[in-house]
């Protein structure tokens, strides 16, 4: 994994956790496939919609190491649909609308300390870049 870049879209930080969300902007009917995916469907048209789930997911694993004082299970991954669509499938519980996200976070427990929150915040912002390196996650580790 040496010189491997990862990427979130955004980090929502709260007394909740530490939410990593890929944000993906479709529109029309969507549907989950477990082996192959997210497809779009508009007016009759399907295409095959591309996320970086499984990059996410080695993104979260790094984080949990970037910040030991936070517990691995008040670490999340969503993947946040942000245009007007419609779910025609069911879809995993890591997936939802944008509207959805408020109450989605809500329904976690309080699990960070503000102060611990705080400490995350500066650890976050003192190391971040456009693209953030795994091995400047393994220093502190």
């Amino acid at each position: 994994m040496e010189n491997t870049h990862l990427r979130a879209d955004h980090l929502l930080i709260s007394t909740r956790g530490v939410f990593i969300l890929e944000t993906t902007h479709c529109e029309g009917s969507i549907a989950y496939n477990k082996n192959s995916g997210y497809t779009q469907e508009i007016e009759g048209n399907t295409q095959r919609v591309y996320t970086s789930a499984y990059q996410n997911k080695t993104f979260l694993d790094e984080l949990s190491l970037f910040l030991p004082e936070i517990d691995n299970n008040h670490i999340h991954f969503l993947n946040v649909f942000t245009a007007q669509c419609e779910f025609s499938s069911i879809t995993p519980a890591h997936v939802l609308k944008l509207d959805e996200l408020v109450s989605k976070v809500e329904k976690f427990e309080h699990a960070i300390p503000f102060d611990q929150l705080l400490y995350v915040v500066g650890i976050i912002t003192s190391n971040r870049t456009n693209k953030i390196n795994h091995s400047s996650f393994k220093k502190r580790a």
